[in-house]
């Protein structure tokens, strides 16, 4: 690679401390250099460091990913500035989510809650399926869409974050839980899980809960019933389990395996407390198809 041509790119792309959208639509790639009859790409991003924001050139495509999911959500959330100021100081310390702080302590960090929330809201928040090239135009649509989505959207994320966190406590305490309990807790709530369970199927957690605390009094009066329920259940749980362990961290399947995975959700719902209802039709048939998808 021929330095004094990335040096050129460097200067002709990136663009260091900007505080909104000032530099237009960017490529995909850009030239800088070749090695023997091969063309040397680098690929433009955002970065954000120190609450410092650039665009830069990354010498790799995921890393120019990596960085700009961090860096789409502090450009936009520049815009939004005093609402979410507000945000965080309720997240750490406001009497609204009191609730949720005091049953989160036995999961994490208070320090930790008020992250991993901020982050799981501003990740939905400012959701854009396409971040890469950068585009004026899917920053504006993100814009927004930000300004409908945020409209009573504190007050709704405040609710669920106490709700869930009450909920999954209350089922924690339970005297006889059923068997495989503490393995369907573990499942919707994994280390960190804020970071990896998206706001949009967040949304679903007290139902799901509400279902095992069902599913808990039922199984009490009729064990013999949840057993045979938990049979139809099982080979599912295997299955996902299975094909989570086969997929490498860039496979395409990853979408799919994610449906499978809240859909199995669902069907426990179904399965359990069938008089909730479900978000979204769940049943062995469509598990069936995702899982052949998968494979």
């Amino acid at each position: 690679m021929h330095q004094e041509t990335w040096e050129d790119a460097c200067r002709k792309w990136e663009k260091h401390d900007v505080s909104t959208w000032s530099f237009g639509d960017l490529p995909k790639q850009v030239l800088v250099g070749k090695q023997g009859q091969h063309a040397l790409y680098a690929y433009p991003g955002l970065h954000i460091k120190d609450a410092v924001l650039s665009v830069r050139l990354f010498p790799s495509i995921a890393d120019a990913k990596a960085a700009t999911r961090l860096g789409w959500a502090a450009i936009c959330a520049r815009q939004f500035e005093r609402e979410l100021s507000w945000w965080q100081k309720d997240l750490a310390s406001g009497k609204v989510l009191t609730v949720a702080r005091t049953y989160y302590v036995s999961m994490g960090s208070l320090e930790e809650f008020t992250a991993d929330a901020y982050s799981n809201l501003i990740s939905y928040l400012f959701e854009c399926p396409e971040l890469l090239p950068l585009k004026k135009l899917h920053f504006d649509k993100t814009i927004q869409q930000a300004r409908a989505r945020i409209m009573g959207f504190w007050q709704e994320a405040v609710d669920l974050f106490n709700k869930t966190l009450e909920f999954k406590h209350q089922l924690e305490m339970d005297p006889k839980p059923y068997s495989g309990l503490a393995a369907d807790l573990a499942s919707l709530f994994p280390s960190r899980w804020l970071l990896h369970v998206p706001f949009s199927q967040l949304k679903f957690y007290p139902k799901y809960l509400k279902a095992m605390q069902i599913r808990c009094e039922r199984a009490r009066s009729n064990a013999v019933k949840d057993r045979e329920k938990s049979a139809r259940l099982q080979p599912w749980v295997n299955k996902l389990n299975e094909s989570y362990h086969r997929l490498t961290a860039e496979d395409p399947r990853w979408g799919k395996w994610s449906q499978l995975r809240w859909m199995l959700e669902d069907y426990k719902v179904s399965l359990f407390a069938q008089e909730l209802g479900t978000p979204r039709p769940a049943s062995e048939k469509r598990m069936r198809k995702l899982l052949e998808e998968i494979e």
